[in-house]
Order: C-alpha cells, then sequence, then structure tokens
C-alpha cells in the first residue's frame, strides 16, 4: 500500500462513503464543509433578499473601489463568464447594481452598487457568521488549515491547465 492511501483503512477517514478511499472521502469532507459554510451565510442574510454569491459579488465590488469588470469578478469568484453574466443580469433586475460603459472604453463594462445594493451590504456587515465559525480556529489551526487547503487548491488547478 502506498503512502498516500494508508488512511483508506482508518473508519475515521471513510466516513463519508466507506466504499470509497480516502482521496474521495476527503473530497466529501470539503464538499459537505463547503455546503455547511454556505447554509450558515444563507440562513443569515436570507431575510435581505439576496444569495451568498450575490454578497460576495458586491462585496468584491466594494473591495476593489466601487467597480469591477465583469471579467474582474469572473476571475475573483471562479465562475465563467456567462454564469457571472446571469448574475450581474439578475442583480441588475433586482435594483442590487448597475452596468455602465467607461468614458475611455464604451465597449468594456463596469458593475457599480446602486444604493439598495450598498445597504444590503452594510446590513450583512453588522453580524458576521462566518468570522464565528472561523473565529473557533486558534491561529494555528487557522494558518494549517490555509496552507493545506492552498496546497490542495493548487495541485487541482494544475489539472485544468
Amino acid at each position: 500500500m502506498t503512502k498516500k492511501n494508508i488512511k483508506t483503512e482508518e473508519a475515521t477517514y471513510r466516513k463519508y462513503a466507506p466504499f470509497l478511499n480516502n482521496s474521495y472521502n476527503l473530497y466529501a469532507h470539503i464538499y459537505l464543509t463547503h455546503k455547511a459554510l454556505f447554509k450558515a451565510r444563507y440562513s443569515e442574510i436570507k431575510d435581505l433578499g439576496i444569495t451568498p454569491m450575490e454578497l460576495a459579488l458586491l462585496t468584491i465590488v466594494s473591495g476593489r473601489g466601487g467597480s469591477a469588470t465583469p471579467a474582474e469578478i469572473s476571475h475573483l469568484i471562479m465562475r465563467n463568464r456567462s454564469t457571472v453574466s446571469g448574475l450581474l443580469n439578475r442583480m441588475e433586475r433586482n435594483g442590487l447594481i448597475k452596468r455602465s460603459g467607461y468614458e475611455e472604453n464604451r465597449k468594456l463594462r463596469k458593475v457599480t452598487i446602486t444604493k439598495k445594493g450598498q445597504s444590503a451590504l452594510e446590513k450583512t456587515g453588522r453580524s458576521d457568521v462566518l468570522n464565528d465559525i472561523v473565529g473557533s480556529l486558534s491561529d494555528e489551526d487557522f494558518k494549517q488549515l490555509w496552507m493545506l487547503l492552498e496546497k490542495i487548491q493548487n495541485a487541482a488547478l494544475k489539472h485544468t491547465e
């Protein structure tokens, strides 16, 4: 047995799908953790009438100084442009953002946050379930988790090139 699969025999690392090896169980564990975080975030913002992905987009645009291009947003949320375009269409219809051209290049579009979008963003800043959840980790745990997730992400991205 190779060192990579040594945990395959341990039940602890096969609790999600006992019939699969540790790699697939780790994938399931990461996926289920992501879903749990998503659900916690959604429960926090559902009364605002926005989704976690809409909140992520508002946060990105705000963090980039109040405007961003669809390409920048697409890159930062790791979604293809057509998915981002659909999200932007819905958000514009709901009055959360607006799209316009740049003065120097009308073909290049920029996304800005409306007053309604800014209000939703400010309301989510009052309580932040993600800070509470991540705050349950010690500084050392946080650093280690960050490093390990970065390592897995980089290895995964190599397979998409």
